[in-house]
C-alpha cells in the first residue's frame, strides 16, 4: 500500500465529527469524562469473539524467546508486560541492540477481533523486525474479555517508516475491520492518529476533550433545541476550540505537525494544510531545518513550531509579504521568517530582531487596505 494513496481520500472533518457528536447525543447520558467518551466507541457486543488460545500461547512463547536473547533466561512474562494499567506496550528496541533515536509521531490503528488478535500480532511484529525498523505496538489488557475496542492494535512509528509499516499491514487487510470513529480511515480498514512526539499523547485525546467541551457548553445553554440544530451548534463550538488551539478542521485527527512531516517525505500526499504553515515544507535546501530546536538566551528550549506560535511570527511577518531590511535588501516574508528562526538563539524575542533588522513590511495580500508597517 502506497503511503500517498493511503492518505489521499480522507473524508471531510464534519462527516467524522458530526457522527461522533450524534453518537454522544444519542447516548442516554452525555459523557462526563474522557474514559466514558471512549467507552461509547467500543465495538458492539454482538461482534465479540473469543481469544484463540493456540495463537495466544505461540505469541507469548515468541515474546519470551526474543526477550531472553538479550536479557537472559531469567526473564518471565511479568517482566515483559510492565506497562500502564490500560495497555500492554511492546517496544522493538527492547528486542534488539538498536538504540532508539526516532520520534514516533504516527499511530496506525487496527480493529481486529479477539480471535485474530494474536495471529495478527505475531505476524506483523515478525515482518516489522525483518524490515529492521523501530516501532512500538500497544494492545489493551484483556482482563475483561467480554468486550473489544475498535483500536485493538496500535502501531507507533516515525515519519520515514510510515510507508514501510503500511506495506506490511497491507498483507493482513482481510483481518481488519473498519476503524472506529476516533481515527482517520486509510483505505477503509486502517485507522490513523497523530501522536505528540514529546509526550506520546494521541491527538484524539484533545479532540475528545474539545468535543465534550462543545457538547457541555451548548447543552448548558439550551438542551431543548432540535437534535440536528444541537449537532450544528456543537460542531461550531468545536471548530472554535480547534481554531484557538491550532488544530486543523480539515483533518482534525492529524496534527499540523504531522501533515508537515508527511508532506516533506511524501510531497504528493493530498492533505490540506493551513497556509501559514506551508512554508515549513518548502525548505528543499535543508528539510531538517524546521525540526531543529531553538535555545533562547535565557536557556528556554522550544521547537520551531512552538517559537513561531509563541511569538506570533506569521502575523508579524506574513509569509507572502515583502520585507525591506536595514541594509537596503528586499526579501520575501518567507525568507524573513527563515532569517528570524536562524537568528532566534541570539535574541529573546522576535520583536528585537525586527527592531534591529527590519525597516518595512509590505503585506501583499492586504496591500491597498492598510499602510505598510514601518519599523524605525
Amino acid at each position: 500500500m502506497s503511503c500517498k494513496d493511503a492518505f489521499k481520500n480522507i473524508p471531510d472533518n464534519d462527516e467524522y465529527l458530526s457522527n461522533i457528536v450524534k453518537k454522544c447525543l444519542n447516548n442516554t447520558e452525555v459523557c462526563a469524562s474522557y474514559e466514558s467518551f471512549l467507552e461509547l466507541f467500543c465495538i458492539e457486543k454482538s461482534r465479540n469473539t473469543s481469544v484463540n488460545e493456540v495463537d495466544k500461547r505461540e505469541f507469548f512463547r515468541y515474546l519470551i524467546s526474543e526477550y531472553r536473547k538479550f536479557y537472559g533466561n531469567d526473564i518471565g512474562l511479568s517482566d515483559i508486560l510492565k506497562s500502564s494499567s490500560e495497555r500492554i506496550s511492546l517496544n522493538s528496541w527492547e528486542f534488539t541492540d538498536r538504540v532508539l533515536k526516532e520520534h514516533f509521531k504516527h499511530v496506525l490503528c487496527l480493529n481486529v477481533s479477539l480471535s485474530d488478535l494474536y495471529f495478527v500480532l505475531i505476524h506483523v511484529m515478525k515482518d516489522l523486525f525483518a524490515k529492521g525498523i523501530n516501532f512500538k505496538i500497544t494492545i489493551p489488557y484483556l482482563r475483561a474479555q467480554d468486550r473489544e475496542r475498535n483500536d485493538m492494535i496500535m502501531i507507533y512509528c516515525s515519519t520515514r517508516n510510515v510507508e514501510t509499516v503500511l506495506d506490511v499491514l497491507g498483507q493482513y487487510k482481510k483481518y481488519f475491520g473498519i476503524p472506529g470513529l476516533l481515527s482517520h480511515s486509510l483505505e477503509g480498514n486502517i485507522g490513523y492518529i497523530s501522536c505528540d512526539k514529546d509526550t506520546s499523547k494521541l491527538i484524539r485525546d484533545d479532540i475528545s476533550k474539545y468535543i465534550l467541551m462543545g457538547i457541555n457548553n451548548v447543552l448548558c445553554v439550551d438542551d431543548t433545541a432540535p437534535f440536528e440544530e444541537n449537532v450544528e451548534n456543537i460542531l461550531n463550538k468545536i471548530h472554535d476550540y480547534f481554531k484557538y488551539h491550532g488544530i486543523s478542521c480539515d483533518h482534525p485527527f492529524i496534527s499540523n505537525k504531522n501533515v508537515r512531516d508527511l508532506k516533506i517525505v511524501y510531497p504528493d500526499i493530498e492533505l490540506t494544510i493551513a497556509d501559514d504553515w506551508k512554508f515549513l515544507s518548502s525548505f528543499d535546501d535543508d528539510e531538517n531545518f524546521c525540526f531543529n530546536d531553538i535555545e533562547l538566551p535565557d536557556g528556554t528550549v522550544m521547537s520551531v513550531y512552538e517559537y513561531l506560535d509563541k511569538f506570533d511570527v506569521f502575523n508579524k511577518i506574513p509569509v507572502d509579504s515583502k520585507v525591506l531590511l536595514a541594509d537596503g535588501t528586499e526579501i520575501s516574508g518567507r525568507e524573513c521568517i527563515k532569517f528570524i528562526i536562524k537568528n532566534a538563539p541570539r535574541f529573546s524575542s522576535v520583536d528585537e530582531i525586527i527592531e534591529i533588522y527590519v525597516i518595512k513590511i509590505i503585506d501583499e495580500a492586504k496591500k491597498g487596505k492598510r499602510k505598510a508597517r514601518v519599523h524605525k
